[in-house]
């Protein structure tokens, strides 16, 4: 797709839809009520998403829908339900994340294009093989990949790939981010995700509090609207929008830029660059996608929008301010039904200018501000507050009422399609005939009226033409009208019924030649549910994060030592665990087993993994108890056989993997790899007081650890009960002799003897209480 660049807007709501629609987007991705990664957007019922998807097609945009959490085994059968009727009413593509979903999408429906959701977390080639060989059409790349990385998949896989373009980022590497869920048990990858990253944290260093509170895991938003040629040369198939939480005027806006960017139309970048950040901001970068540095991608001032400096308080008293507006950029103003906000560290309000009181240069009452007057720069406004504030807050205006109306025009479609007509008579009666060419389509729809032809008894040929052009209640314009006919008559309610009637027929035969699958190629089979036969095995595991945790299992005899620490894989005996951010997707090769962080959550997804070669499939921390059961239970039922299961069952849960370094960042260190996070110890605190461990990660990513350490030695035996006899045990900051401790009675629990564990700071995770 070299040259071609497909602009994909999203929808969270009706509005938005109609919002991306008219202002240039070429697909549009939305999801149901159910199984999308926005569970708090608006979404959609199943039959509005029928009914967007053919109104799409007639325009002809792509609508892509996102399936993209993951699915526990008691959802499959409703999912696939689900999914059936999209597939079945000719949705473009679903975007998935769930592996397991995946692979038994790809058997039931051959013909539906998948899409693997940046969930997924991919980011390299050997990753984005795996998919094109399970069926994949697209990948949604993990939005830490720089241009470089992406070309290097472009050149080695020839599958389309979409990147983030513009909006919100995830601090955490997508579906690899586990706070919300173990904070609050609302899950990031059930779709429920309560935005841990944007509250305020304290930096910790060995129990010294280094700093005030800050938005440490808060990314700025994505802006790439200016390099568009770059992603185009590159080969990317699809730029995305991120916004599915937005309003639809930040739809329009935002959607309409990046159609001018690609279609090379874009000028005045300054006032493009000062409107979008007026809509929403949080501070804008290029992303790792264009090597933003370290520094510069977080705003850790700010989780919200910004909004644009507008000017400070000259004057405080009884709930009663006046500002000046010296800061206001040269080429906007100010008017009422204009948001603003004042605030400072400590206090802050929010107002829509209603009554204002505009003043002169000597701070004397003018008059009152009009609806239609504008304030430009170095005026002088006052109005009441909602709070007493201070003298020298900084004012912000947060949304243009303006702004707002420019954008606003979603409550329907306004773009239409330019088509041919030629007025003709056939055997007496009225006939015409409806034509749509593009470069991809042909249609001619034709018919005639029920009534005859009279004869005129004036000239009727121009009334004729003008009744058969109303078409502004349509999705259609007339590019042409040609009339080659006789003179003749006939009542405007039978013109008006033929007219109707085969602008029907237009629509259909249009929507119908879009389609990806006409219905006699719809193709549903039943899932063959090959089996396996996996010999179980029983055995712990260990993974370590250092030294003295190595001689600890050294000491103990430990057959598994594991580690993703590449400055310990080096070490006798030592089995080298890529982590699930490596080209392996988290398989230890030697052992053929893999993570507990690759999200399996359903039979199907521990089947998938098996029948490629891993014989002890971990499976996620997010799960209850009663939900392995279920696992176990759908696996023997559809598969005839047992899984090899590992479960966690101690250890700091990783909460996120981030590329970015906060620590770094503090230190205002040139050089990521500073070795901070060896040298020391470092957390994050949060308003609780709770401390979260930060770690090193593969490659110097930064590990972000749970507060509380997940320990279910007490429930192990419970465990081995349900048929699970692999146990694994992750010490990340814990020293010898607590490893001594643990390890030693774990080792005994497992073994059916008397132990002995008396640690503090623990928690049980989601195995007695899962997520939504």
């Amino acid at each position: 797709m070299k040259g071609k660049i497909e602009l994909l807007a999203p929808a969270g709501s009706k509005d938005a839809f109609y919002a991306a629609i008219n202002n240039g987007a070429d697909a549009i991705y939305l999801s149901g009520n159910n199984y999308g990664a926005r569970a708090y957007a608006g979404n959609f019922t199943t039959d509005e998403i029928i009914y967007l998807i053919k109104a799409a097609h007639l325009l002809n945009v792509k609508v892509y829908v996102t399936v993209n959490t993951l699915i526990k085994d008691k959802e499959i059968e409703d999912c696939l339900s689900y999914v059936k009727r999209l597939y079945e009413n000719n949705v473009d593509a679903i975007l998935v994340q769930d592996i397991g979903f995946a692979s038994l999408c790809r058997e039931v429906f051959p013909n539906l294009a998948l899409h693997a959701s940046t969930q997924m977390n991919v980011h390299n080639k050997e990753e984005a093989k795996i998919l094109k060989d399970l069926g994949f059409k697209r990948i949604v790349l993990s939005r830490e990949c720089s241009l470089i990385e992406i070309k290097d998949i472009i050149d080695n896989v020839d599958i389309e790939i979409e990147v983030f373009g513009h909006g919100a980022n995830c601090m955490s590497y997508s579906g690899n981010c586990l706070m919300s869920s173990f904070i609050g048990g609302r899950s990031g990858n059930r779709g429920r995700c309560a935005g841990a990253c944007r509250q305020k944290y304290r930096l910790i260093k060995d129990g010294k509090v280094l700093s005030d509170d800050n938005y440490y895991l808060s990314l700025k938003d994505l802006k790439t609207y200016n390099r568009i040629d770059e992603l185009i040369k590159a080969g990317i198939s699809s730029i995305k929008l991120e916004g599915r939480m937005k309003r639809a005027e930040y739809v329009a806006l935002i959607t309409n830029i990046y159609r001018s960017a690609i279609d090379k139309k874009l000028s005045n970048t300054k006032l493009i660059d000062y409107e979008i950040d007026e809509m929403f901001n949080r501070g804008y970068t290029k992303g790792f996608l264009f090597g933003e540095s370290n520094n510069e991608i977080t705003n850790i001032k700010s989780p919200n929008h910004m909004g644009v400096s507008l000017g400070k308080v000259i004057k405080s008293k009884n709930n009663y301010v006046i500002i000046n507006t010296n800061l206001l950029a040269p080429f906007d103003s100010i008017k009422l039904g204009d948001s603003i906000r004042i605030y400072d560290k400590n206090k802050e309000d929010g107002i829509i200018l209603s009554n204002v009181d505009v003043y002169d240069k000597n701070m004397i009452f003018n008059h009152k501000m009009k609806s239609d007057e504008l304030i430009k720069n170095n005026s002088f406004i006052g109005f009441k507050t909602h709070i007493d504030l201070d003298k020298d807050m900084d004012v912000v205006k947060t949304s243009s009422i303006d702004l707002m109306n420019r954008n606003k025009d979603n409550d329907h479609i306004t773009k239409k399609i330019g088509i041919s007509g030629l007025i003709f008579s056939k055997n007496n009666h009225l006939a015409l005939e409806l034509k749509y060419v593009d470069d991809e389509i042909n249609v001619k729809v034709c018919g005639e009226s029920e009534e005859e032809l009279e004869e005129a008894k004036s000239d009727y040929l121009e009334r004729i033409k003008a009744q058969v052009n109303k078409i502004n209640d349509t999705y259609f314009y007339f590019e042409k009208i040609d009339i080659r006919m006789n003179n003749a008559y006939l009542k405007v309610s039978a013109i008006n019924e033929l007219r109707r009637r085969l602008i029907d027929d237009l629509e259909k035969e249009i929507i119908k030649a879009r389609a990806k699958y006409l219905h006699e190629n719809i193709i549903i089979n039943k899932p063959k549910f090959e089996k396996i036969d996996i010999l179980n095995t029983n055995n712990i595991y260990v993974k370590i994060n250092n030294k003295a945790q190595y001689d600890a299992c050294k000491d103990l005899n430990v057959k598994y030592i594991l580690t993703d620490n590449e400055l310990l894989k080096d070490l006798d005996g030592i089995y080298y665990m890529n982590d699930r951010l490596s080209s392996n997707k988290g398989i230890q090769e030697d052992l053929a087993i893999s993570s507990p962080y690759l999200n399996v959550m359903n039979a199907f997804a521990c089947h998938y993994y098996h029948k490629n070669g891993i014989k002890i499939v971990g499976i996620s921390p997010e799960m209850e108890r009663s939900e392995i059961k279920d696992l176990i239970k759908y696996y023997n039922k559809y598969y005839k056989s047992n899984p090899n299961l590992l479960i966690l069952v101690y250890g700091y849960i990783e909460s996120m993997i981030m590329k970015h370094c906060l620590i770094n960042k503090y230190y205002n260190y040139d050089n990521k790899n500073c070795m901070q996070c060896i040298k020391n110890q470092y957390y994050l605190r949060d308003k609780m007081n709770l401390d979260f461990p930060l770690i090193r990660g593969n490659n110097c990513n930064l590990k972000l650890l749970n507060s509380f350490r997940l320990n279910l030695i007490k429930y192990i035996d419970e465990i081995k009960n349900m048929g699970i006899n692999n146990f694994l045990l992750d010490f990340t900051i814990e020293d010898y002799d607590a490893t001594y401790e643990i390890i030693n009675a774990f080792k005994n629990a497992i073994n059916g003897l008397d132990y002995k564990l008396d640690i503090d700071n623990c928690t049980y995770g989601h195995y007695l209480k899962g997520i939504e």
